[in-house]
C-alpha cells in the first residue's frame, strides 16, 4: 500500500480517507468476508486479517466494514452497502418499522455513508441505515489516537433494509471485533519495531549507531519477540475463528488480551529508544503507538479477556487446554 495512505505523524486528522477506501472496494477487499450473492468478492477472514494488518494507521473503518459487518452481512442475505460503511452495536427501540435510540463511538460515523447496526435485545436483528437519513445526528468524537468515534442519535429511522439474527451471530460479532483489533494491533507493533530499529541503526551517538551498543540491541530484539508474540496470538485466533473451531472463542480472547498486554513494553520500549524525539506530534511514533493504547479499551480490554478466559477454561483439564492434546 502507499505511504500516502498513512499518517506520519502524530497530528490526528480525523478524515476519512476517501481514495484509499474505493482503491481497497474497488479491488474487492472490502467485501472478502462476505459472498458474492450480496455483493462480496467471496474471500475469507485470513485474506481480509492480511490487508487490515497492513494497514496500521490508515484512516479508513476497515476493520468495522470487511471483519465485523461484511460476514453478518453475508450471514443474513443483506446486500453490502455501497459507499464507505461502517458497523456498531447497541439497544434501540423499534415504533412501526422505525428506528430510534443512541450509538456512541462508532467508527469514523461522519464520513460514512452508511451503518450496519446489530440490535441487541430477545430477537436480535441486523440492519443497515443510511446515515445520510434526516433522522439521523452525529456528534463528533475521538479515541486516544484522533481516530473518529462518534455519537450517532437516530430518530425514527427507517432502515434500508432488515433481517433477524441469532445470539449466536451476536457473540459472533463480538468475536470478530475483538479479532480486528487484536489483528490491527499486530500489524502496528509490526512498524513500530520497524521504525525504531530504522531509527536507531541511524542515529550516531557517542561516535557510533545506537544499534551498535549492546543495551540497545537487547532492548529491541525484547521489542521484536513481543511484537512476535502479538502477532502469532492473532494469526491464531484468525485461523481458528476461520475454520469455525470450538477452541475460536478461547484463542480470541488471548489474542485480544495478549496484544492489548503487550502493547504496553513495545511502545514503552519504542519511546525510550527514540528519546525524546518519539513524544512530539511531530513524529510517526506518536502516530502508531497511541493506536495501540487507544485500541486496547475497544471490545473488550485485557482485563475483561482474560475473565473470559478463566470463565471458558473453568472445569476444563487444564493440560490438555494448553497443548490442545
Amino acid at each position: 500500500m502507499s505511504s500516502t495512505h498513512l499518517a506520519v505523524d502524530s497530528q490526528p486528522n480525523p478524515a476519512l480517507d476517501r481514495g484509499l477506501w474505493d482503491e481497497l472496494d474497488k479491488l474487492g477487499f472490502v467485501g472478502l468476508c462476505a459472498p458474492e450473492a450480496v455483493g462480496g468478492t467471496g474471500g475469507d477472514l485470513l485474506d481480509a486479517a492480511t490487508v487490515l494488518a497492513e494497514l496500521t494507521t490508515a484512516r479508513i473503518p476497515f476493520a468495522e466494514a470487511a471483519i465485523v459487518a461484511a460476514p453478518a452481512l453475508g450471514r443474513a442475505a443483506l446486500d453490502l452497502p455501497s459507499g464507505p460503511f461502517t458497523a456498531a452495536h447497541g439497544t434501540v427501540t423499534i415504533d412501526d418499522e422505525q428506528v430510534s435510540g443512541r450509538l456512541d463511538r462508532v467508527p469514523f460515523a461522519r464520513d460514512c455513508d452508511s451503518l450496519v447496526l446489530l440490535e441487541a435485545g430477545e430477537q436480535p436483528a441486523l440492519r443497515v441505515i443510511s446515515l445520510r437519513d434526516n433522522g439521523i445526528s452525529i456528534v463528533h468524537g475521538e479515541n486516544l489516537a484522533g481516530e473518529p468515534r462518534d455519537t450517532v442519535t437516530l430518530r425514527q429511522v427507517s432502515p434500508v433494509a432488515s433481517a433477524e439474527v441469532t445470539h449466536a451471530d451476536m457473540e459472533a460479532w463480538q468475536l470478530r471485533g475483538a479479532l480486528a483489533r487484536a489483528v490491527a494491533s499486530a500489524g502496528v507493533a509490526a512498524a513500530i519495531v520497524d521504525q525504531t530499529a530504522s531509527y536507531v541503526s541511524e542515529r550516531v551517538q557517542f561516535g557510533r549507531p545506537l544499534m551498535k551498543f549492546q543495551v540497545v540491541q537487547h532492548a529491541v530484539a525484547k521489542m521484536a519477540a513481543d511484537a512476535t508474540a502479538m502477532q502469532t496470538a492473532a494469526t491464531a485466533a484468525t485461523l481458528a475463528m476461520l475454520d469455525e473451531s470450538d477452541s475460536a472463542e478461547m484463542l480470541v480472547a488471548a489474542a485480544k488480551a495478549e496484544t492489548a498486554l503487550m502493547s504496553r513494553p513495545v511502545t514503552a520500549a519504542a519511546h525510550q529508544a527514540h528519546g525524546a524525539i518519539g513524544f512530539t506530534r511531530e513524529h510517526v511514533l506518536g502516530a502508531l503507538t497511541t493506536r495501540l493504547w487507544a485500541w486496547r479499551e475497544e471490545y473488550g480490554n485485557e482485563r475483561y479477556w482474560h475473565q473470559r478466559l478463566g470463565e471458558l477454561a473453568q472445569g476444563q483439564d487444564l493440560w490438555r487446554l494448553v497443548t490442545g492434546q
